[in-house]
């Protein structure tokens, strides 16, 4: 019999390297925190319509289970 690893799920916080822009937040389900950061700078990626030879977005955020976010403001003051 294998052992099997828990998923679970997690909503991960990404930005461009740059710090411009929006903050992508989205939900993956992964075995660990490691591959949960992994998966979802790729989807955030993936949906910014980066190319696989860019750089990934950074993960600015981790949070273990799925949150439904209400209201966010990113927008800098000047």
């Amino acid at each position: 019999m294998s052992k099997r690893k828990s998923r679970h799920r997690y909503t991960v916080f990404c930005k461009s390297d740059d710090s411009d822009g929006t903050t992508w937040i989205g939900g993956v389900t992964a075995t660990s925190e490691a591959q949960a950061i992994r998966k979802g700078r790729e989807q955030c990626a993936f949906d910014w319509g980066r190319e696989e030879s860019d750089e990934l977005p950074r993960c600015i955020g981790l949070v273990k289970g799925w949150v439904h976010v209400l209201q966010w403001d990113d927008e800098e003051t000047l």
